[in-house]
């Protein structure tokens, strides 16, 4: 059998054929399908790490003030003399041990120090500070909510029967498919290990933030945390980046809970238009490959009646032709001719035609030569 295509079995079908199976087919479908998935609410990460650089940038350039450390020592403890400390010594002449009345140089015994010290501790750099923390409290509470025991499912079953009639064919079809999903606990569990994936690279991105000298800092001196609401001074309300951070703590403080959610469907389709069209398109598609079968046998037939056709008509005109031809002589010429059209491999439907007519063409001559001869 040649190869066929599916437009090949439409083709070769007429279309009054086609459209008698579709006029009288009478079909039904039930479609079921159980589905299981968990909808995991990603959204608070997704808020984090856009955040999070925003947090980097505040703490790479954090706000910080000079602290004044003043103290009265001794003067062999005094690290640096400053004008300050001599404005302190005049106004403070307890503390003048001896004046060389030559020179007019002072001895004090005491003198004030200062010592000037930078400081991150400020409101800003507390907030940010707080935030990282609520931020490690907010990650363990999200991780803790996730639905471990979730099960994924998505089963299919397509239930099919359909009945038609052609003349005098009576066809029918049965078509019963089911499809599953292979190891649906392993599936969930995979898709639980990718959100705990997700979970871990976040947290990563905040022990980075932690590494930042502010934070450490402020982490040694055990900074009291800030609280809402978060106060509106000139640099939290005109820098951009603090902008994102406050918007950020707002979101922490509002979504606490988990908006993830399980959904589960079991639907049932019985007769569905769409579903049962489609499903009989395919019933016609294999009742038209079923057809095929037979078209070869059809094919075959034709050729050989064709074929039976033309050689009683070759025979008739060779005997009325010549009345007196034998049997063995019409067989031994038909014999001799076909043996010669055999040998020739390439030879072209024409140059057999042309062998066939000129076959006939010298048996006429010969026989009218014949009838000439027995006339004289």
């Amino acid at each position: 059998m040649k190869e066929l295509k599916i437009i090949d079995l439409y083709q070769k079908t007429n279309e009054q054929k086609l459209n008698s199976f579709s006029e009288t087919l009478n079909s039904s479908v039930e479609v079921s399908h159980v589905y299981s998935d968990y909808i995991y609410d990603d959204e608070w990460m997704t808020k984090i790490e856009n955040g999070v650089r925003y947090i980097e940038n505040i703490l790479r350039n954090p706000n910080r003030f000079i602290i004044n450390e003043e103290d009265v020592v001794k003067i062999e403890l005094a690290r640096k003399i400053t004008v300050d400390s001599i404005k302190h010594l005049s106004k403070n002449t307890n503390l003048i041990q001896d004046i060389d009345k030559y020179t007019g140089d002072v001895k004090p015994s005491k003198i004030l120090n200062i010592n000037k010290e930078e400081s991150f501790n400020t409101y800003e750099n507390r907030f940010i500070y707080s935030l990282i923390k609520n931020l490690d409290l907010y990650i363990n509470r999200k991780k803790q909510l996730i639905n471990r025991s979730f099960f994924y499912a998505n089963d299919k079953e397509i239930k099919y029967k359909g009945t038609t009639e052609l003349s005098n064919e009576k066809v029918d079809i049965s078509i019963n498919l089911n499809t599953k999903i292979m190891d649906s606990e392993k599936v969930a569990q995979e898709k639980i290990e990718r959100i705990l994936e997700r979970i871990k690279s976040v947290e990563d991105r905040i022990t980075d933030l932690k590494q930042f000298e502010v934070f450490s800092m402020l982490n040694k001196a055990n900074t009291s945390l800030v609280t809402s609401p978060i106060k509106k001074t000139n640099v939290i309300l005109k820098n951009v980046n603090f902008q994102n951070a406050v918007e950020l703590w707002n979101y922490i403080q509002v979504n606490m809970n988990d908006n993830s959610k399980v959904s589960n469907s079991d639907k049932r389709l019985d007769d569905d238009p769409e579903i049962k069209g489609l499903i009989d398109e395919i019933f016609m598609m294999n009742y038209l490959v079923a057809r095929s079968l037979d078209q070869d046998e059809e094919d075959e037939e034709k050729k050989k009646a064709v074929s039976g056709f033309l050689i009683n008509n070759l025979v008739q005109k060779m005997v009325q032709t010549n009345s007196d031809l034998t049997q063995k002589e019409l067989t031994d010429m038909i014999k001799k001719e076909f043996i010669y059209i055999r040998k020739q491999d390439m030879v072209s439907t024409r140059e057999i035609k042309n062998i066939f007519k000129g076959a006939i063409k010298e048996y006429r001559k010969m026989a009218n030569n014949n009838i000439l001869r027995s006339k004289k």
